[in-house]
């Protein structure tokens, strides 16, 4: 919980980030509403892939604080 913690908290010194995050949940809510689960699922899958995406640059940018987690595989590094 820590880790998802400290990325929710760096993730949101980028007001371009947190605006991309509400469009993306507001397409996914608009497709629910509509009725339209295809397309709520492909909303869906498509913010969490921005999402992983971002977790891996938030870590990579900001190593340091994620140090205490030897275990966890590397993280990729944005192109």
């Amino acid at each position: 919980k820590a880790q998802i913690d400290r990325v929710r908290r760096l993730s949101r010194a980028s007001a371009a980030r947190t605006r991309l995050r509400m469009t993306e949940h507001r397409a996914s809510a608009d497709r629910v509403i509509a009725g339209d689960g295809a397309g709520a699922a492909e909303a869906m899958r498509a913010h969490l892939a921005t999402i992983f995406d971002a977790i891996a640059n938030i870590a990579s940018d900001n190593a340091h604080y994620f140090t205490d987690s030897a275990a966890a595989p590397p993280l990729a590094r944005r192109a």
